[in-house]
């Protein structure tokens, strides 16, 4: 694993997460897919996430804004929407 072997654990303030995502791995079924709307929030996170390097915002606003994003979208095809 690349950043294992780059960056060890210090950027992560020492934590070993590198057994957790392993482990997170071996539990995705091989059948899994991505659902039908998945490209949407994707394209909302991305768009999110590239304005933080421009100074706009920080990360915990750019997850809301992409949130916001998806929550629209999805009330916007008349699902059920909670939490």
């Amino acid at each position: 694993m690349v950043a294992k072997n780059r960056c060890g654990t210090s950027y992560y303030g020492g934590q070993n997460v590198y057994p957790l995502r392993e482990e997170a791995a071996r539990s995705i079924a091989p059948t899994w897919q991505w659902g039908a709307l998945m490209s949407g929030i994707n394209t909302s996170l991305k768009d999110a996430l590239s304005q933080l390097g421009k100074g706009s915002d920080s990360p915990q606003e750019a997850l809301k804004e992409a949130r916001r994003d998806t929550v629209q979208g999805r009330r916007g095809r008349r699902l059920e929407v909670t939490g």
